[in-house]
Order: C-alpha cells, then sequence, then structure tokens
C-alpha cells in the first residue's frame, strides 16, 4: 500500500480527523488503533490489512472494539473520492485525511492523482459525508 512507516501516537492524521469529526458530531468521538497501524507500518512486507477501533464509536458499543480491514479499502473507491453507495468505512476515511498531508505527494498520485491541496478540500467533506451515512444507533 505504501503509506509508509512514520506512523505514531502523535501523528497529526488522527488530530485532524478527530477534530473534523468532532466539529460536525460532537456527540461523536474518534480513536484510532495507534499501536496496532504503527506495528504493521513498521514491517517490511506492505501491510494485508490494517487494523483500526471503529473511528466513530457509539457509546452504547464497548470501547477499543477491533476490526479488521482489508488495505485494498483504500482502492474501492477510486477516483470519486468516497462517493458510493456504501458511504465511508473508517480506513477510508484514515486514508482521505491522510493523503491530505504533502509528505505523502508520491501516494497520492498512485491512488487518486490528485493535488494535495485538492486532497484537503476533499477531505473534510468524506469525514461529514461519511457521519451523515452511519446506521441508525450511531450517536
Amino acid at each position: 500500500m505504501g503509506l509508509g512507516n512514520d506512523l505514531t501516537e502523535h501523528d497529526a492524521v488522527g488530530i485532524e480527523l478527530a477534530r473534523l469529526a468532532r466539529s460536525r458530531r460532537p456527540d461523536l468521538w474518534v480513536r484510532l488503533a495507534w499501536s496496532d497501524l504503527t506495528r504493521l507500518l513498521a514491517e517490511p512486507v506492505v501491510p494485508k490489512r490494517l487494523w483500526i477501533v471503529d473511528a466513530l464509536l457509539d457509546p452504547t458499543r464497548p470501547a477499543g472494539r477491533i476490526h479488521p480491514l482489508p488495505a485494498a479499502a483504500l482502492h474501492r473507491f477510486g477516483g470519486r473520492l468516497g462517493d458510493s453507495a456504501h458511504g465511508l468505512d473508517p480506513l477510508t476515511a484514515w486514508g482521505l485525511v491522510r493523503l491530505a498531508d504533502p509528505r505523502f505527494a508520491q501516494v497520492k498520485a498512485r491512488f487518486w492523482g490528485v493535488s494535495a491541496g485538492r486532497l484537503a478540500e476533499v477531505a473534510p467533506w468524506a469525514v461529514e459525508r461519511w457521519i451523515s451515512r452511519l446506521p441508525p444507533g450511531y450517536g
């Protein structure tokens, strides 16, 4: 997948995703499984799966519930940037914000071929669209 191996618990992407989500839905909160992501991204072989905690957790569900998601999820929406009947899954929302980081220009070009500025514009919209499509019971 080629996202790099410099992800840490202080990564600005998680902060940005949390900020975007909280600004639109203060009743929801965001938490990423930093230790799992860091471990997998640090492996020499491109990870086949990334593990993340549900990016938007319903208060009635167990905190920290972890789901395996295929790395191929980042490819699912192609150039449409999240325009899908299924909405955005947590990995794709994380990927959109991650790819807005100018340090990942090569990865951006490989996945969507759009500018960093365009991704920075799309990421907030993508997160908002994702939130709007959450099923009943999420906040």
